[in-house]
């Protein structure tokens, strides 16, 4: 069985070794360790942070008003299509939460367009202005990445 929770500050090395591993940048996640979600396999062990083979995905957001950045969006490469559902299921279920009106992501991945059109989010021909505000967007801007966007 599988829970999704918001991450403490005791998962930062979990989280920040899967973010890495994916090859994505890992800077601001100890600053930003509340704003994320987690998914992991739920253990029976005595252990109140896991192992690093429970984590199976995590989600990271950035807010700017009525806005959300996913920050860091990282599936295990051993999940199966039902854990992506579910983890994009609690993303949904967060922002709206969080009274978002727009959910935004930066992906260099072809195969995460995709998917997240599949899930949704729709192209943007341009950078939005929203996006300029975002620290973690300042931070890969560079890297030219697509940027998708979901309407609530």
């Amino acid at each position: 069985m599988q829970i999704i929770r918001k991450a403490k500050h005791d998962d930062i090395n979990r989280i920040e070794q899967l973010v890495g591993q994916a090859g994505l940048q890992t800077h601001g996640i100890e600053q930003n360790v509340d704003n994320f979600l987690i998914m992991e396999k739920e253990t029976h062990s005595l252990s109140t942070n896991g192992d690093d083979q429970s984590l199976v995905a995590v989600v990271g957001f950035e807010f700017q008003q009525q806005n959300g950045l996913l920050r860091s969006f990282v599936i295990n490469e051993k999940s199966d299509q039902l854990s992506i559902l579910e983890i994009m299921r609690a993303v949904i279920d967060y922002s709206k939460k969080n009274s978002l009106r727009k959910l935004f992501l930066c992906t260099r991945h072809q195969r995460s367009v995709k998917l997240f059109h599949m899930l949704g989010f729709q192209l943007a021909d341009e950078t939005p202005v929203e996006m300029l505000d975002f620290e973690h967007y300042q931070n890969i801007n560079n890297e030219q990445p697509v940027i998708m966007y979901y309407t609530f």
